[in-house]
């Protein structure tokens, strides 16, 4: 699999007139520090140097060609390469930085075929191409610097022994134009540069405006600074947990809120409530004629107190060492859960005695229809309109997304002159129904009815919380519960509607 490895190397000669830089790309057999380890090259590793193949970087930038390479020369100690500097600005401060010494040092980008363990452990190459070659500030070899700064000639090229080989293009003219299409790398193993990263606070955030202006140092400084990471230090990088505990809570029962409501007796688990079943009457009488009379009985309605609770046990430590207190977040589930199952407990009470409403003679169907015989057949129980319509949210989609022949919505707010109603959300007016929308109700239910039909008897505060300490375990048993009635007064006002 290829590698591109950067690695440094110095520069052994400048020369300024002429424009040439030279110096060892690669030794063979010395251990150079990158990203990946020490590496060494092979004396053989590079079987091919194409030097037309080859533009000299500034800081393995790609988008910052500054020069060509000349000729490369493999010796026995490694790989020596003469660079044109081309004539522009970045070309004209490469020069003075690498002939003053700022900037003297030569880095490699190759590609890695093969590779082996070599003896001094480090990683062996033996099969690689050279990419690119980049001016850099800092050699990882410091064997040798810029040797000398030429007046006026170009420098000579070193001198071949036996073992020598030289590939080597045309010389180009003074002024060098670059036609080579830039060749793109993407490094997977390089030095780190070699900055000081002892900063103040001042001295990073002046790097950092440098650094995205282009600066070549101030980019290193950044690139040094991002190596350590969370990932690298996680042991040092807390979690904290927010107090918020997410999960649906909730306390409301639409179905109970929606009828009449009264305080529950104090005591039994059964209570009356007087009910007449036979009602006196009254007649148009003759004259000289006895009045019309019947006796009035008066029975009762047995209603019965049910009990609903729920209950928990948790360690002391559980009580005393979370945070946000999960007690207190269990009583609060509990709490909601009693509210959820006292309105479905409802809910069923009222369809034990409700009475579906009459679909034929004539025969009904639609929505407005089936609505309008159900309010019809409820007033005909209490000789009163109803005034609540409670839903589940199934039905509810169904009664807003009710159309006309035409197309136009019979709910909607905005259209008046065809509205059978106005609905805003899970609120609003049907058919001159209060809107009751209950998720607690199950998917087909659909009750028209008068609010004082039914009657929600409840103790006051209820749930009532308590808590048992077991003190053989220190454990907490935490319980809240509460009495409720339903009595339906009027059963069969509360219709059911197949919408």
């Amino acid at each position: 699999m290829s590698e591109i490895l950067h690695f440094f190397a110095p520069i052994t000669a400048t020369d300024t007139p002429g424009r040439r830089i030279s110096g060892r790309i690669v030794p063979f057999g010395e251990a150079g520090n990158t990203s990946a380890g020490p590496v060494t090259f092979a004396a053989d590793a590079f079987t091919q140097l194409d030097p037309a193949n080859v533009k000299l970087l500034l800081e393995h930038d790609s988008a910052s060609p500054i020069g060509r390479a000349l000729t490369f020369s493999s010796t026995a100690a490694g790989i020596d390469g003469t660079f044109s500097i081309a004539k522009t600005s970045r070309g004209n401060d490469a020069l003075i930085e690498a002939s003053d010494g700022l900037r003297d040092g030569l880095s490699v980008g190759v590609s890695v075929q093969s590779s082996t363990q070599a003896e001094n452990g480090s990683l062996l190459v033996t099969a690689a191409t050279l990419i690119e070659v980049s001016l850099v500030t800092t050699p990882a070899f410091s064997t040798a610097r810029v040797a000398d700064v030429a007046a006026s000639t170009p420098p000579t090229p070193p001198v071949q022994d036996a073992t020598m080989t030289e590939t080597s293009i045309e010389e180009v003219a003074a002024d060098p134009v670059d036609v080579l299409a830039p060749i793109t790398t993407t490094p997977i193993a390089y030095t780190a540069p070699r900055v000081n990263l002892e900063l103040t606070a001042g001295q990073y955030t002046l790097a950092s405006i440098k650094a995205a202006q282009g600066d070549p140092d101030a980019r290193d400084i950044m690139a040094a600074l991002a190596q350590t990471s969370t990932s690298n230090i996680s042991g040092l990088v807390p979690v904290p947990y927010m107090r918020e505990i997410i999960g649906i809570v909730d306390n409301s029962r639409p179905f109970i809120d929606s009828m009449d409501k009264a305080a529950l007796p104090g005591s039994g688990m059964t209570f009356r409530i007087p009910k007449w079943t036979t009602q006196p009457t009254v007649a148009q009488t003759a004259s000289a004629v006895q009045p019309s009379s019947t006796g009035g009985v008066i029975d009762d309605l047995t209603v019965t107190v049910v009990k609903f609770a729920g209950a928990n046990r948790i360690s002391i430590e559980t009580i005393d060492r979370t945070d946000p207190a999960y007690f207190d977040e269990l009583v609060r589930v509990l709490a909601s859960k009693y509210a959820q199952a006292i309105d479905t407990y409802a809910i069923a009470q009222a369809k034990v005695g409700a009475v579906a409403t009459s679909l034929v003679s004539p025969t009904i169907t639609g929505t407005v229809s089936i609505l309008a015989r159900a309010i019809s057949d409820s007033y005909g129980v209490m000789r009163m309109t109803p005034n609540r319509i409670m839903v589940a949210p199934d039905k509810w989609a169904s009664i807003i997304s009710e159309k006309d022949s035409t197309g136009r919505p019979l709910y909607y707010a905005t259209n008046p002159s065809n509205a059978a109603g106005v609905v805003n959300g899970v609120s609003g007016d049907v058919m001159g129904l209060g809107l009751v929308v209950d998720p607690n109700a199950t998917a087909a239910d659909c009750l028209v009815y008068p609010s004082n039909a039914l009657t929600f008897y409840e103790q006051s505060g209820a749930p009532a919380r308590i808590s048992v300490t077991q003190v053989s375990s220190l454990e907490v048993d935490v319980a809240v519960y509460g009495y409720v009635a339903v009595a339906a007064k009027y059963p069969t006002a509360v219709r059911t509607a197949a919408i």
